[in-house]
């Protein structure tokens, strides 16, 4: 099984943890990013990982029947790169907003429905906190009995940081390029 992950930032390095973990034989890592600094940080921690400088290289090996890519980049790209690796012949999960509007939402559906291929969307922001695994315990043990609905509102401190992670660019501060709104609730 191979995982291509598209941008080496935050949320790339989230997805190697956790591809780390699953003990499947022979996981293949692979990430993409066009800045050289991001690269490189992310080959310090996962030296494992085959890395290139853009998706376009990356993706130009012929794909697997389970092939992996996880976008991971500014939102105002997902369409572009979402729709590369499908065409690519490769598993899309794409992290949140999937898209900026419904039109592109329409088209990544119609090109992973035109290639046989798996389109998602995923948010990590709670993966793997300590305290979100003593919850799925919880639920698993059946102490609470048989869940017919569940609610989810996290009151903590940010456990993450927003601004101060985006140090050389400002996409996040244009509503444009960042989504929101409908399209991220």
């Amino acid at each position: 099984m191979r995982f291509y992950l598209i941008g080496a930032g935050v949320i790339g390095k989230t997805h190697a943890e956790a591809i780390r973990k699953l003990r499947i034989e022979g996981v293949e890592l692979c990430v993409a990013d066009p800045n050289p600094s991001a690269l490189a940080g992310f080959a310090e921690l996962y030296p494992e990982a085959r890395a290139f400088s853009s998706a376009e290289e990356m993706l130009a090996a012929p794909a697997a029947d389970d092939d992996i890519v996880i976008v991971g980049t500014p939102p105002f790209t997902h369409c572009r790169l979402s729709r590369l690796a499908l065409e690519s012949g490769r598993h899309v999960l794409c992290e949140k907003p999937l898209v900026m509007n419904r039109a592109e939402a329409e088209e990544l559906l119609a090109v992973a429905k035109a290639n046989d291929r798996l389109l998602g969307c995923c948010s990590v922001r709670f993966l793997g906190l300590p305290k979100m695994d003593e919850v799925k315990k919880l639920v698993q043990s059946g102490a609470l009995g048989d869940i017919y609905k569940a609610t989810f509102i996290y009151r903590g401190q940010r456990s993450r940081p927003g601004v101060e992670y985006q140090p050389e660019s400002e996409w996040f501060l244009d509503r444009s390029k960042s989504g929101g709104g409908i399209v991220m609730d």
